[in-house]
């Protein structure tokens, strides 16, 4: 077993584990392969679907939109990863 540790969320690097582990503050928030977790569409999802907005168009508009849309902030600073 080999255990990779990283804060890319490139999907073209997730898709090739057979397990994701997903940490919040510490503790286990959730695990399964990448096509399991965008399913589920829990904190991974938000994770995935945030950084990729930030990404491509700024912090600053994800901050905007995140507030409008009611997004927590412990879900805006752990997409700012």
């Amino acid at each position: 077993m080999k255990v990779v540790i990283t804060h890319s969320l490139e999907e073209n690097l997730l898709t090739r584990f057979d397990e994701i582990i997903v940490l919040k503050s510490g503790e286990v928030a959730e695990k399964g392969t990448f096509e399991e977790l965008m399913e589920k569409k829990e904190y991974f999802y938000s994770l995935y679907v945030w950084s990729g907005v930030w990404q491509n168009v700024g912090w600053d508009a994800i901050v905007y939109i995140a507030a409008l849309a009611g997004v927590s902030s412990d879900q805006i600073e752990a997409a700012k990863i």
